[in-house]
């Protein structure tokens, strides 16, 4: 091997794995974009730090979700990363030290959109398979608009 095509080779090795080590931040996956409104609070089982009147306050709040910015809560997210993933509905609720009895949703697995923000702001978003949208906040699980099945398999 010439000088010239070593060091072309060992370019190649350090651009790859500097490749390779660069994280991942995909954008915002179509079906999670768009304005989304607190429509129904579906309650507080586990330790919450919003009590039921500061939970109905928020009734009708909304939250943007866009590539380049995400907005809620009079929180500003600039330049949000999203991740979207997939769990049982006991690993989700387990993240939430609760279980199916506690908080009966529909169906066997849910999907999660990660809202990472520059910040310390952080969201999380979840989608049943019937199609109903959650935002979990402080304690309290609210459906969002958009969600016409029911979130609960028991009222």
């Amino acid at each position: 091997m010439t000088h010239k095509a070593t060091i072309a080779a060992l370019t190649g090795l350090i651009l790859c794995a500097a490749c390779a080590t660069t994280p991942n931040v995909p954008g915002l996956p179509p079906q999670w974009a768009g304005p989304w409104t607190l429509q129904k609070d579906l309650g507080a089982p586990g330790i919450t730090a919003l009590s039921d009147e500061e939970a109905k306050a928020l009734l009708g709040q909304t939250i943007t979700i866009t590539q380049p910015r995400a907005l809620g809560f009079r929180e500003a997210c600039e330049l949000p990363s999203f991740r979207v993933s997939t769990q049982t509905i006991a690993e989700f609720l387990a993240d939430y030290n609760l279980t199916p009895a506690q908080l009966p949703l529909a169906g066997p697995t849910v999907e999660l959109l990660d809202i990472k923000c520059q910040r310390s702001v952080t969201w999380q978003l979840a989608r049943l398979q019937n199609g109903c949208t959650l935002l979990p906040r402080d304690g309290h699980f609210f459906q969002l608009s958009g969600s016409a099945a029911p979130c609960l398999t028991k009222p």
